[in-house]
């Protein structure tokens, strides 16, 4: 019941990730941005399995947070994935998760802590940023995304000038200025405060090459002044995948696209893809918001086969074994699979009159394909690897 009550999607990823510093790279799409109308948060993490981090709830509010590096990490109970994770509790929006991280950040003892939360409802994103004032407090500040842009984040603080006079798209504790005046980095209220620049460890304040590249692959090649960039055209959720498939992720340990869409019915509003170990090597697999944790063969706690398979997938590759173009076919051939259920059950679920059917019908979806996967998996193995073994 705990469990519901916060709604979390991942609670197993969500144990370890106040030990971490650093979250991979984050992908945020606007509604319009994309081709579905739906807002997106996408993540990858290059360190480790247990690194990883996002909550969302049945109102398809999704966060993502990670501590800047080069401060001192808070107490677990005030780590920046922490406080993500209470902005989802109970808000039915990302404007009223923004009130509930003001009253939190009034008094919260993040020391010097700079951490950057990503979160979106099913009708915006937003970016939010704050810098600990010691002992007690933080300064903070959040921006809206557009609806047609997208925003690309890989360990660096994003909030740099400051719309201070769009009170509708750009929120911020007042004290800001104050400080800014006090670090001798701004003195003028009328103009745009840089509020990175000001608050956060320099050398985590300049762009990212990592964020260049997946700009260019999600067509953005384009710069802005501000942390976010304009599509030239719509970015789908195979787009998304595409970009974190890239062979620069092959070590990392997960990946993650959560599709929140308002049209939806409320169980099935906030859908996510996700990829146990490498993007490179593994599958999108669905798993709808109610499902209160991943399937058990995907978790990466439990001792189960699929993280050997994608071991064993990888020497495989790695030793010339398995064709790479046989393992992308099959990825291609599962994901194409999955899109045709997931339209389905998009479809067909809401019409069912007992929603604790329809919500139990998208949990053994979840279980199905992840099913699926390891099994399709293992036969790769075996075609490839076990005949060399035995000749």
């Amino acid at each position: 019941m705990q469990i519901f009550k916060r709604n979390i999607i991942l609670l197993i990823l969500a144990i370890v990730a106040i030990n971490s510093a650093h979250a991979g790279t984050w992908i945020v799409a606007g509604a319009a941005a994309t081709n579905n109308g739906s807002t997106i948060i996408a993540a990858t993490d290059e360190d480790s399995r247990w690194n990883g981090f996002f909550s969302t709830n049945i109102h398809g509010v999704t966060a993502l947070a990670a501590e800047v590096p080069g401060g001192t990490m808070p107490d677990p109970e005030f780590a920046a994935t922490e406080i993500a994770l209470r902005l989802t509790d109970n808000a039915t929006s990302c404007r009223e998760a923004i009130l509930t991280i003001s009253d939190i950040l009034q008094t919260a003892p993040v020391g010097d802590t700079y951490a950057t939360i990503a979160i979106a409802d099913a009708k915006e994103a937003w970016i939010i940023e704050y810098a600990g004032k010691g002992e007690c407090g933080a300064l903070w500040a959040a921006v809206r995304l557009p609806d047609t842009a997208t925003c690309v984040y890989s360990g660096k603080a994003m909030l740099h000038k400051l719309p201070q006079k769009d009170y509708r798209n750009c929120i911020y504790s007042p004290e800001i200025f104050q400080y800014a005046k006090q670090v001798h980095k701004f003195a003028e209220k009328n103009v745009e405060l840089d509020f990175a620049k000001c608050f956060a460890p320099a050398k985590y304040t300049e762009p990212d090459n990592n964020c260049e590249l997946i700009y260019s692959n999600l067509y953005a090649p384009t710069p802005t002044e501000r942390y976010w960039r304009i599509p030239n055209r719509h970015i789908s959720i195979y787009d998304i995948a595409k970009t974190l498939r890239n062979q620069q992720y092959s070590h990392a340990y997960y990946s993650f696209i959560a599709d929140t869409n308002s049209a939806r019915e409320d169980y099935m509003r906030s859908l996510i893809y996700y990829a146990p170990g490498s993007p490179e090597l593994s599958v999108f697999l669905p798993i709808f918001r109610n499902a209160q944790a991943i399937p058990n063969i995907l978790d990466p706690q439990q001792n189960t086969p699929i993280y050997s398979l994608l071991d064993s997938i990888e020497n495989g590759i790695k030793n010339r074994q398995i064709p790479m173009r046989e393992l992308r076919s099959l990825q291609i051939s599962l994901e194409d699979s999955i899109s045709v259920d997931v339209k389905v059950a998009l479809e067909q679920i809401p019409e069912f009159d007992d929603e604790e059917i329809a919500i139990e019908l998208l949990k053994d979806l979840a279980d199905i394909w992840a099913q699926k996967f390891a099994e399709n998996y293992k036969t790769l193995i075996d075609k490839y690897c076990r005949n060399k073994e035995t000749e």
